[in-house]
């Protein structure tokens, strides 16, 4: 996973290829918790291009994570061309109510991040 820097500070950018590790999840967390101010609700970018699976430990601190801040965001935007993304982007809209996540192609990468922007 690598963060990336996007123009917004609302929005924390992040790439997933490979493999994630909990160092991962770790660079995510300090991503949120440089950009959280007290009445802004954050927004989340992820770019899927693989995912070679997922230890425990970060499978645990992704769980942990979501579930500690929820609150601190309310639109996620899922840039991938698998099946599976689309299928956990729904998956993550119930899970999740408060925050509105939305499954985008590659093609629509820019209509993604300016859903994301407004």
């Amino acid at each position: 996973m690598e963060i990336i820097s996007l123009p917004d500070e609302r929005i924390i950018g992040v790439r997933v290829a490979g493999k994630i590790e909990k160092a991962d999840i770790d660079q995510v967390v300090r991503a949120i918790d440089a950009k959280r101010e007290p009445g802004r609700k954050l927004r989340i970018y992820v770019e899927h291009e693989s995912l070679d699976g997922i230890s425990l430990e970060a499978l645990a601190a992704d769980v942990k994570l979501a579930t500690a801040h929820v609150g601190d965001f309310d639109r996620k935007a899922v840039v991938s061309d698998k099946k599976w993304a689309q299928a956990l982007v729904k998956v993550g809209d119930k899970l999740f109510p408060s925050i509105d996540v939305r499954h985008f192609t590659w093609a629509q990468k820019d209509e993604a991040l300016a859903w994301l922007r407004h």
